[in-house]
């Protein structure tokens, strides 16, 4: 069995708005046993937080989909980056941006493809706003390369934000790094919970209950754009329970260290934080090594993370509401290699499954627009736009092409 240090998780890119409910792709890096195991994680370890006289620094922050997107700096360059925020991520840069800055490059990191090449690089200081963690060591990559990303430059991720007290204001598009990690005595409003960090990510980790009937950790992940992924290593606990299970067909969601394609759509009757209770909540199950907590839960509150003191408060927002079915044409799509948009995958007596379209069709046009003038962010917005209660598609299928309409339904059973 290998471990987590074993299994340094890059990342799970999931940009929901440029894929709907897909992931795009996944870096996972492997390390190594013995000594160089141990000299990563000395490096990996590495960075230290710069005092200054300014406690509380606030940023702004852009959405792409539910990525958050923030200006960073490296070694005080007057150039502004773009780095997209995640708490389940550790920091990493762009293999062409670490080239341009000319950061200096140290051991090269094993990673899941022979051809995709890693090292850690050394930075004398990074700054988000007047934010600064100095002699952070970080992972360098291709990352356009291997994900299309052409204006993101690299991720901010927990091993940063671990000397911060850190606040994510989602209504204000707002981000506050403060100094003062004095910890939280008491509050009188929002929900504060003891939160883990292990080893290698440091992502925020909080236990939560299940249908009043176990308990499991469930990760903080920005990075992640549903609400709840539970791992299907927790059907066995609830099998017994009498909820409804959907099947992919191809592939919806999948995360790298997956061994299948399979995954599923259900609903549990409750989700428990401490004395914050959510009943009936669509959640997706697959193969995932732990329950994430995406930005269609966590854009509910106001967020913060006071990584030295290990807390996490939860202020909900005034119009805090969360669905308890799904409103979709259940289909998936993603970019080939070759920039056409192709179906993925779709849940299984879905509008999208009902309609004979097949995993691999290529689509030609969304709602009577050509598909390859829109970013695949656009085409995640038509598809998951409540509003939009019928997509109508141009296919091009083994068979020729063909139109179908596909009129949104909610997927899971009604609620008795």
């Amino acid at each position: 069995m290998k471990t987590g240090i074993q299994h340094l998780i890059l990342k799970e890119v999931i940009l929901k708005n440029l894929i709907p409910r897909i992931t795009i792709i996944i870096v996972t890096l492997f390390l190594a046993f013995g000594c160089t195991e141990i000299k990563m994680m000395q490096k990996l370890n590495s960075g230290e937080a710069v005092i200054q006289d300014e406690i509380d620094i606030t940023v702004p922050f852009d959405l792409r989909g539910h990525a958050i997107i923030v200006k960073v700096r490296i070694n005080e360059h007057p150039k502004e980056y773009n780095f997209i925020l995640d708490t389940g991520a550790i920091t990493f840069i762009n293999e062409e941006t670490a080239n341009e800055l000319d950061l200096e490059q140290g051991t090269e990191v094993p990673t899941w493809n022979d051809t995709v090449k890693a090292r850690l690089v050394e930075t004398e200081i990074i700054s988000l706003g007047n934010a600064k963690v100095k002699n952070l060591t970080t992972i360098m990559f291709d990352f356009v390369k291997y994900t299309g990303f052409q204006k993101i430059d690299g991720f901010i991720g927990s091993d940063f934000l671990r000397f911060f007290k850190v606040t994510i204001d989602y209504g204000s598009k707002a981000l506050t790094l403060s100094l003062d990690t004095e910890p939280i005595r008491s509050v009188d409003e929002g929900y504060l919970l003891k939160i883990k960090k292990p080893l290698p990510l440091r992502a925020p980790m909080v236990e939560c209950r299940i249908n009043e009937t176990f308990t499991s950790d469930a990760m903080i992940d920005l990075g992640s754009p549903h609400c709840v992924v539970l791992p299907l290593s927790l059907l066995d606990k609830l099998s017994g329970e009498d909820i409804p299970l959907i099947k992919s067909i191809g592939i919806v969601a999948k995360w790298p260290q997956s061994t299948t394609d399979e995954s599923c759509l259900s609903r549990i009757e409750s989700l428990k934080f401490g004395d914050f209770e959510i009943e009936n909540i669509p959640v997706i199950i697959a193969d995932v090594n732990d329950i994430l907590l995406g930005e269609d839960f966590l854009s509910q509150f106001l967020i913060t993370i006071n990584y030295p003191a290990k807390q996490v408060l939860l202020l909900p927002l005034d119009n805090m509401q969360f669905k308890h079915n799904m409103f979709s044409t259940g289909l998936a799509l993603e970019k080939d290699d070759d920039n056409r948009t192709v179906v993925k995958g779709f849940w299984e007596g879905s509008p999208a499954d009902k309609s004979g379209i097949q995993v691999g069709d290529e689509i030609i046009e969304i709602n009577s627009i050509n598909i390859s003038e829109l970013a695949l962010f656009e085409i995640s917005s038509i598809l998951k736009n409540d509003a939009v209660s019928a997509i109508e598609l141009l296919i091009n299928s083994e068979q020729g092409e063909k139109r179908v309409t596909l009129k949104k339904e909610t997927l899971l059973p009604e609620l008795k």
